[in-house]
């Protein structure tokens, strides 16, 4: 569920939606893009793919 999720990676979902909304497409993928390669090196992000491979639930840093 939505209450489980990773807070930061809600957040700045969040932030990219509201962002996304006053561009055009070609900027939108652009900011996407940038937000997805930044959010690859996150703890969150690990923490989600290693959760994922030991088939558990992740416990995530930004939510502690």
């Amino acid at each position: 569920t939505l209450a489980n999720a990773s807070s930061e990676t809600m957040a700045r979902g969040l932030e990219f939606v509201a962002e996304a909304r006053e561009l055009d497409s070609a900027p939108a993928m652009d900011l996407a893009l940038a937000l997805r390669a930044e959010h690859l090196h996150r703890p969150d992000f690990a923490e989600g793919v290693t959760a994922f491979r030991e088939k558990r639930t992740p416990r995530w840093p930004s939510n502690q």
